[in-house]
């Protein structure tokens, strides 16, 4: 058995005693989700308590994406350049992304703890998803075609902002409280008129409307989005365009 000793502390029963208080949660959402295999859950559980290798390459199999999103949340750290490391072996990334939208932050299903994937799922977002938009990574696609999957990842990423406003629940895990720098890129590469803008303004004008009593965490997303909207730098069209969607707002 290979154990990586720096992040599994087997030899401090605090540690230990604490990992075993965390799988309760942690079986309990991974069981929810309904996707991950009941064959692998001894597996599962010997990898999150020990860190031993052979049970990770059990259930880690041939570099789907799906057993490195997995490997990401049964890992004793929780950190960033980890789970970039993970992410670098995966074949491809769209089957862990596919399995974490549709588990989180959904409030429609359950979970034990701080969130869906126990305190993981910002870092766990930004080592699978792209933070920034480049041209050249898309080389394959026509300038229209770039164009459209902009919007459409701007389109979707509006929606995430309009359920998070909306919510009565506040999900502090949310993915969206970090993709507002990655949501202007993609409006300023496939900007479009569409109603799911007009509504997000309602709703964040609302928002800051009573900033004195609202929960921090929505207020800074409100105030983050607001930015967007009223930055000069913006080229005309989309600024003229935004601005008279105020104004209706306003009325």
């Amino acid at each position: 058995m290979t154990i990586n000793k720096q992040s599994w502390k087997l030899e401090d029963k605090e540690w230990v005693d604490k990992r075993t208080k965390d799988w309760i949660e942690f079986e309990y959402n991974i069981k929810v989700q309904n996707v991950w295999e009941k064959d692998f859950f001894p597996a599962y559980k010997k990898y999150f308590m020990s860190g031993d290798e052979l049970a990770l390459k059990e259930f880690s199999r041939f570099g789907y994406s799906r057993d490195g999103l997995i490997e990401m949340w049964l890992h004793a750290e929780n950190d960033l350049n980890t789970f970039v490391e993970i992410a670098s072996k995966m074949h491809s990334l769209e089957g862990a992304r596919k399995v974490f939208k549709s588990n989180t932050p959904r409030p429609v299903n359950d979970f034990m703890g701080k969130s869906h994937f126990n305190g993981k799922d910002l870092n766990i977002y930004r080592a699978i998803f792209p933070t920034k938009l480049s041209r050249d990574d898309y080389g394959c696609y026509s300038d229209l075609e770039f164009s459209d999957f902009a919007f459409q990842q701007y389109l979707e990423l509006t929606g995430r902002f309009l359920d998070f406003f909306e919510r009565e629940e506040l999900m502090r895990f949310d993915y969206c409280l970090i993709c507002v720098p990655y949501w202007k890129q993609c409006m300023l590469a496939g900007y479009k008129t569409h109603e799911y803008l007009k509504f997000l303004i309602e709703d964040v004008l609302t928002m800051l409307e009573k900033k004195n009593t609202l929960n921090k965490v929505v207020k800074k997303l409100a105030i983050e989005i607001y930015s967007v909207l009223e930055d000069n730098s913006l080229p005309i069209d989309i600024r003229d365009d935004i601005q008279s969607l105020i104004c209706q707002v306003k009325e």
